[in-house]
């Protein structure tokens, strides 16, 4: 996990007395890596990125027999994420647009499916850091795009390989994915704390 998701594993973990074992890229903030080890959980940072950190996790599952459980392309990963669409559609009662931050594209597969399936006429709209904007090329390609380099502040969003599952979701049910740039970032950090008194963190800023 590049660290939001792993918290989310590792709640459930310890609410279940199941030990987990998080991988996470070696850049993962000490703020998320404190959060998951406050929930009891075994963290392990390896590799430059996202890639990497999952395919370390997968070789530990193979060698312990463990369960590996995906960062965003999976389906019951995709449908525990559409239940953020059915509560937007519940608290915001009339909303027309939603825009989500992408990553791997789990969280914003999981709201397009859940949204429209009560709002066809909804809109979602994906964002991306145009430094690492995967999941666009992927879907203006029509395929999985594999020459995505870069760095973004972003990096609860800074996945260079989507997946399979999450790419053909967005696709179909997502109205499009635009990028900004890091700089736009920084300032709606800034005007969130600023103006409304809300610290989030960049990959929360970026919509």
């Amino acid at each position: 996990s590049a660290g939001n998701h792993a918290q989310g594993v590792a709640y459930a973990a310890s609410m279940h007395g199941i030990h987990a074992k998080i991988v996470m890229p070696e850049f993962t903030t000490p703020a998320k890596v404190n959060a998951v080890m406050g929930y009891r959980a075994e963290v392990i940072l390896k590799g430059k990125d996202y890639n990497e950190a999952r395919g370390h996790a997968l070789s530990i599952c193979k060698e312990e027999g463990s369960t590996f459980i995906e960062g965003f392309n999976d389906p019951w990963i995709i449908s525990g994420q559409g239940t953020v669409g059915l509560e937007i559609l519940e608290e915001l009662k009339g909303a027309e647009v939603i825009i989500v931050p992408v990553g791997g594209g789990g969280l914003i597969s999981g709201i397009a499916l859940a949204a429209k399936h009560i709002n066809p006429s909804i809109r979602i709209y994906g964002v991306q850091s145009e430094l690492i904007d995967s999941m666009r090329k992927s879907v203006e390609e029509g395929k999985l795009a594999s020459h995505v380099t870069g760095e973004t502040i972003a990096d609860g969003i800074a996945i260079k390989h989507p997946g399979d599952v999450t790419l053909e979701i967005c696709m179909k049910y997502v109205d499009d994915i635009v990028t900004v740039s890091d700089e736009s970032i920084a300032l709606a950090l800034f005007k969130l704390l600023e103006r409304n008194k809300i610290l989030a963190e960049p990959s929360g800023a970026a919509p």
